[in-house]
């Protein structure tokens, strides 16, 4: 059985398993697959001679991963009516949609543990009969609403780069420090996800300029521009490159925007599944010169 704990936005947690107030019923669902839609065009396939359809049916044009809805029933419990009362106000409290998107933790039976940013949606309405209430429990529906539907590694991947040594294989275990060969760094990175993993760059000046490259894919962003002294990052300052869909960000670190320094053809590219082979390129880099980059991994199951 799974052990599920959900982290409110402030940071609170509350475990829904293994404790004497609440118990998480044996019928949930959308931990699983994601629901997903297709957009589809007619396409009919003609005989140049006769005109003749000789393909019916549709082609997909795009495949869509869509919001994903989980549902649980929870018991709470109490020892007495009053304290019953305690706790569904506990936890009403807990999946409040006044704090926005928490975090609902789940660590399966082989140790994994993954994390899905969601919020409430429906059911905590209190349904009083005789099937969902007595003195001491009380069973509520609870449905949250993930519209990020992907199930990210709890812990970030982190790797830091720095100049002149040997490329390697990366499989995301745990944090560490790398050096690699290369026009500045090369690295080779696994991505064990089912869908692509977007970083967060933190590129440590002095750099006259810098480019990412992912090689496997052909996708890259070069920033440059004479914005101190020559040098688009400093001696003492960094840069943030952040890759996550609705978080870009190319940022200084005393807030200078530094996205109308990108090329035209820059893209804030991710780690597509499999091997991605990263290069990176730095003009005017001294010993203090690194890179750090972090991501999470995507998974469409728990």
């Amino acid at each position: 059985m799974d052990s599920i704990k959900w982290i409110r936005s402030d940071g609170t947690e509350y475990s829904l398993t293994g404790q004497s107030d609440i118990k998480v019923l044996f019928d949930r669902e959308g931990f699983f697959m994601p629901p997903v839609s297709y957009v589809e065009e007619a396409v009919p396939i003609e005989d140049e001679c006769s005109g003749t359809s000789i393909q019916e049916g549709k082609t997909v044009r795009r495949l869509n991963i869509e919001p994903r809805e989980i549902r649980m029933r929870l018991r709470v419990s109490g020892a007495n009516p009053a304290e019953l009362r305690q706790n569904v106000r506990k936890y009403m409290k807990a999946f409040s949609p006044l704090f926005g998107d928490g975090k609902l933790q789940v660590t399966t039976p082989d140790g994994i543990v993954r994390v899905l940013y969601c919020r409430y949606l429906d059911g905590l309405k209190g349904q009083e009969n005789p099937d969902e209430l007595t003195t001491t429990t009380q069973t509520l529906p609870l449905v949250l609403i993930a519209y990020d539907p992907y199930f990210y590694s709890e812990a970030s991947t982190s790797i830091t780069i720095t100049e002149q040594s040997t490329t390697t294989s990366f499989f995301p275990f745990f944090p560490l420090t790398l050096n690699y060969a290369g026009s500045f760094g090369e690295v080779t990175i696994n991505n064990d996800g089912d869908a692509t993993a977007y970083p967060v760059w933190t590129i440590y000046g002095p750099a006259d300029f810098f480019k990412v490259s992912n090689l496997t894919t052909g996708e890259a962003f070069l920033i440059d521009g004479n914005v101190e002294n020559g040098a688009i990052i400093g001696y003492s300052r960094y840069a943030t490159v952040d890759a996550r869909p609705g978080n870009y960000l190319i940022e200084r670190s005393d807030g200078t925007n530094l996205f109308e320094y990108r090329s035209p053809d820059s893209v804030l590219f991710g780690f597509q599944p499999g091997e991605n082979k990263i290069r990176v390129e730095i003009a005017g880099p001294a010993s203090e010169t690194k890179v750090d980059l972090n991501y999470q991994t995507r998974h469409l199951v728990v």
